[in-house]
This record gives structure tokens, C-alpha cells and sequence, in this order.
């Protein structure tokens, strides 16, 4: 993949996808996946760990691949993804496969090498836009969710830590599904989302999921006063922290344009409200 950042940004763009345009199955079969047992993926690893472990009281938590949905769109390119969604299913679901079994893959060799050590493991797969699901809660079913439960299945089977699943947007329609699969944490909890309210979540999926993040990047971290932000944060806490499990942090990166007295106003507010028992009202 090939990504280039303009003058303008503080990303970097994807502009070329090696499996982009016209393609069939044999393609994706004849893609040179990178070795999944390359010592690269491990080395040190479990040192580092145990470092960690013995002279801090750090929970440790340990980023892992992603199951398949960002491979798989970079590897193809965005517009080719969704196309494939519409018109061919199978080839999406030759490429899914693919990845999934790739990344799970190296998911065994690292966890193999710490998986006993850690307290979290955490991944990504962006299911959501602003205003719903990247597809269909039907289309997810059928197509996403087995090779996510392949995924998970293969997490679970070399770890006993908690699971943390980052999904930006709006995925209210899936949250049931996403729990099913087994995750433990959700991240980032894009409040500003359509139907993501944090007392909405709290209120139907609290005593079965923990809420990671909450705090508004969109517009009250950049745009607010302190004032605004320690209420943003007063507000997320009553939400989500009753009864335990709620991890407070910005919804996503704290971007350059957020002040920063607004960052230490956040964390102020959190020592301020975030001791239990919580009683904010």
C-alpha cells in the first residue's frame, strides 16, 4: 500500500491498493501475504512484558492485529470494498477469509509469546460512519460476524485477558452481536454518533460491557470551554461509571487544534468526579 500526507494534513492518505480494480479469487490466493511466523512479530516481546509486569503496577495491555475489515479495505482500496459488497459477495468473502486467516495467524504466534502475561488485548475493526453501521446490521450477520467469531474464537483460545474491540461510528445495531462474539471493553464510544448516548448504552449494555473513552473529540474537547469540558466529563462519568468498568479517555486521538487547557481540565474533572462510590445525580 502506498500512502502519501498533504501539505494540509496531519494523515496520511492511501492513494495505492495492491489488489485494486478488476480481480478474481486466484488473485487473492496468489497475493504474497507476509510470513506469520516471521520472529519480527515477537521478538522481545515477552521481556518487555515481564519488565512491566515485575516493576510497575501497570495493567498491560497488548495491541493485536485487526480481524480483517482495514486489511482488507487497504488492500483493495475503499470505492473497489464497498463495490464488492454490492455486486460480487463472494470475492469479499474470498478476501475476508484471507485476511482472517492471516491475522489470525500472527495473533497466535504473539499471544503465544505473552498471551499468559497480559491483562487486555485490544484490536480494531471500524464498523461504524457518523450516522449508522458502515453496512447493514444484515449484511454484517452474514458476512462480517463469522469471520469475526473466527477471529475471536482464535483470541480466546490463547488468552484468558480481557478483550478490548476499538470500532469508531455509530454501532448501536451491532453492540448485541459484538458482546455475543465476546468482547469484554468497548472503544472509543463515539458519544457525538448517532444513537451512541452514553446513558442509552449504559442503560441497555452496561452490566454486560465496559466503556472505554466517552469524551467528546468532535466538538467539546476542541471547541469547548474548560468549563464545557468538565461538564462533558461530569456527564460521562454519571453515565458509565456506576457500578465499575468505566475507563475514562478522549474519544479518539486528541487532535493538534485541542487547547490544552482543555486536556487538563478533562483530567482534573476526572480525579474530581471519578471516585467511588460515584454520586453525581
Amino acid at each position: 500500500m502506498v500512502r502519501r500526507k498533504p501539505a494540509s494534513s496531519y494523515y496520511y492518505d492511501l492513494v495505492k491498493c495492491p489488489l485494486a480494480g478488476p480481480i478474481t479469487i486466484q488473485d487473492i490466493i496468489n497475493f504474497p501475504w507476509p510470513d506469520p511466523t516471521d520472529p519480527g512479530y515477537t521478538r522481545g516481546l515477552r521481556e518487555r512484558i515481564l519488565d512491566y509486569r515485575e516493576n510497575t503496577d501497570y495493567a498491560i495491555v497488548l495491541r493485536l492485529p485487526v480481524p480483517f475489515v482495514h486489511t482488507t479495505q487497504f488492500v483493495r482500496g475503499f470505492e473497489d470494498w464497498f463495490t464488492d459488497l454490492a455486486v460480487d459477495k463472494k470475492l469479499a468473502g474470498a478476501l475476508f477469509d484471507a485476511a482472517v486467516e492471516h491475522n489470525a495467524a500472527v495473533t497466535t504466534e504473539i499471544l503465544k509469546a505473552s498471551g499468559d502475561l497480559v491483562d487486555v488485548v485490544a484490536f480494531s475493526d471500524d464498523l461504524g460512519f457518523q450516522n449508522g453501521l458502515i453496512v447493514s446490521p444484515e449484511l454484517y450477520r452474514e458476512l462480517f460476524k463469522p469471520r469475526h467469531k473466527k477471529y475471536f474464537d482464535t483470541v480466546k483460545k490463547h488468552t484468558s485477558a480481557f478483550i478490548h474491540l476499538h470500532s469508531c461510528g455509530s454501532i448501536y445495531k451491532i453492540i448485541p452481536d459484538l458482546i455475543e462474539l465476546g468482547i469484554d471493553a468497548l472503544n472509543p464510544v463515539q458519544v457525538a454518533a448517532r444513537d451512541m448516548d452514553s446513558s442509552k448504552l449504559a442503560a441497555e449494555f452496561g452490566d454486560r460491557l465496559s466503556f472505554w473513552g466517552g469524551i467528546d473529540t468532535q466538538t467539546v474537547l476542541p471547541k469547548g470551554t474548560t468549563a464545557d469540558v468538565k461538564a462533558e466529563v461530569r456527564r460521562r462519568i454519571r453515565d458509565l461509571a456506576p457500578g465499575g468498568g468505566y475507563i475514562l479517555c478522549a474519544v479518539h486521538n486528541i487532535q493538534p487544534d485541542v487547547p490544552v487547557e482543555n486536556i487538563l481540565a478533562m483530567y482534573e474533572a476526572a480525579k474530581e468526579y471519578g471516585k467511588y462510590p460515584i454520586s453525581l445525580g
